[in-house]
């Protein structure tokens, strides 16, 4: 199907490289994802620009919500790691998905991808750290030794350390 604003019945990616696709009349129509869903009128191509926008916003949603979760489980409020490790998986899906979108070589969706990303991460994420999952914290050294202990019937190897005291609770 050809029209004005593209030509041919879509394809994936752009196959020249980089590029704006509402630049110029001579490009192919891309696909959004999936063969039916091609972008062959400005108004569709806008939709996809902004579905992608959402797209990518929620991975910085994602991350806020899996960062929660993961403090609730270190405290013991959530058994089992399978609400993280599901959020994960989803996050990383996701990831995958903006991957493909990026792929196509339009530059409408790379920049798309980014100010999604971006405003995300300010809105949900900009006053979380690494530590707040719990890398390289000083919990981690606490949490490790407990473990430890726990393993050893209470008789870890605690060297005497400064985190003998978060531990043990003493």
């Amino acid at each position: 199907m050809e029209s004005v604003f593209c030509l041919g019945r879509g394809t994936d990616m752009l196959m020249d490289g980089f590029q704006f696709v509402t630049v110029g009349r001579s490009k192919p129509c891309l696909n959004f994802l999936l063969p039916s869903l091609v972008m062959d009128t400005p108004v569709k191509f806008f939709f996809g620009c902004a579905s992608t926008f959402f797209v990518a916003l929620s991975v910085e949603v994602l991350t806020s919500i899996r960062r929660r979760l993961f403090k609730m489980w270190r405290r013991g409020v959530i058994k089992g790691n399978l609400p993280v490790t599901v959020l994960y998986g989803l996050q990383a899906c996701v990831g995958y998905i903006l991957m493909c979108l990026a792929m196509s070589y339009s530059l409408e969706f790379l920049v798309t991808i980014t100010l999604g990303l971006c405003v995300g991460h300010s809105i949900f994420n900009v006053s979380g750290t690494v530590e707040d999952f719990g890398y390289g914290s000083e919990d981690d050294e606490a949490v490790a030794l407990t473990e430890r202990r726990s393993l050893k019937g209470g008789q870890g190897d605690d060297g005497g350390g400064k985190y003998n005291s978060l531990a043990t609770g003493e």
